[in-house]
Order: C-alpha cells, then structure tokens, then sequence
C-alpha cells in the first residue's frame, strides 16, 4: 500500500468512526480512536495536494455516515439522495479547511498539524453548528 493510500485509509476509518460517534447508538467513546486515527492519517500528507485530500476525505466519510438518516426519506421521494449527497457537499469546505489550514499552521507557525487540525475542525463545527451557516 501506498503512502497515500494509507493516509487516505486513515482519514476513511478517522471520518466513519467520527461519524458512529456522533449518532445516537452509543458509540461517542470511539471518537478519541477516531481523532487519533485521523491525526495519524494527517502526519503522513507529505504535501498540500495530500493534506486537501485528507481534509475531504476525512470531511466526506464523517458525514456519509452521520447523515445517513436522510436516506429514510427514501420512502417518500427518489429525492432524498440529492438530499444526502448535498449534505455531504455542503462539508466539503469544512474539511479542505481542516486539511489545508492545519498544513498550513505547521508550515508557516510551526504548529504540529494535529494541533492546527483540532483548532480548524472545533471552529468549523462551531460555524457549522452554531454560526451564520447552521442549519435552521
């Protein structure tokens, strides 16, 4: 397996157990794992084009899984694919910031990526949850 390939595993494995936790089976002591799988994943981008990889990588398996509930709707409309797959869409800037900002924090402040990932993804979340671009 490839270096690449292995980050883009980790970042996989990070963004599905990150998304198991944030349902509501249980499952939220899985997010250290999933956070340090994803860190460990992110210490191997060895450029900008591998650290946006990641971001949305990360970003898209996160939400695949935790909006899977929009594929309920299914028994309504056909539509409800558009629906899931805007919903991963919509956190694709998240994660190209999650990925991009924390490569650049190391490269220009010397932070170490994991540091730089956790301010991104935690302000992210905030912007996403609470901010002007939250959900009704």
């Amino acid at each position: 397996m490839t270096a690449r390939r292995a980050m883009l595993a980790l970042a996989a494995a990070g963004g599905a157990l990150a998304g198991l936790g944030w349902l509501e089976i249980g499952l939220a002591p899985l997010l250290p794992v999933a956070f340090a799988l994803a860190m460990l994943g992110f210490d191997r981008a060895a450029s900008r084009r591998d650290a946006v990889l990641f971001g949305l990588v990360f970003a898209a398996t996160r939400y695949a899984v935790a909006s899977h509930f929009l594929l309920a709707l299914l028994r309504w409309s056909p539509l409800a694919i558009v629906f899931y797959l805007l919903a991963i869409a919509y956190i694709l800037p998240f994660g190209l910031l999650e990925g991009l900002g924390g490569w650049w924090f190391e490269r220009r402040c010397g932070l170490p990526r994991a540091l730089g990932l956790g301010m991104l993804y935690a302000l992210g979340e905030w912007l996403r949850r609470l901010g002007d671009l939250s959900f009704p």
